[in-house]
């Protein structure tokens, strides 16, 4: 079947069978991982807002969002972030470049 993810037309629409590119922990969708991701990340497990990640599964989230690989998102994956961005260390285990994960929207970064 296809989806249309956030009501927003044809940009969003996909058939469960086809991937879309995203960018690993860009949690707000802009195109580009930075400080407003953490931020992202920390009002949805804090806060509830966002209510949800911008993927349609559970697995597909967890792919685009665990950013240090230890098999859950949680408050390690935004300290993991802010070390990446501010201290040098080590990117996402998923890379620093697009690729491609079933059930989630086209990141405009990615296009």
């Amino acid at each position: 079947g296809t989806g249309d993810l956030f009501g927003t037309g044809d940009l969003f629409k996909f058939t469960e069978a086809e991937t879309r590119f995203q960018l690993p922990g860009d949690c707000n969708q802009d195109g580009d991982l930075e400080l407003s991701d953490v931020i992202c990340l920390l009002g949805l497990l804090f806060q509830g807002s966002p209510e949800s990640l911008p993927c349609r599964t559970a697995a597909a989230s967890l792919t685009l969002m665990d950013g240090n690989g230890d098999g859950s998102i949680d408050l390690s994956d935004a300290v993991h972030t802010l070390g990446f961005l501010f201290q040098g260390e080590s990117p996402p285990v998923q890379g620093v470049d697009c690729f491609g994960i079933p059930d989630c929207p086209e990141n405009q970064g990615c296009q």
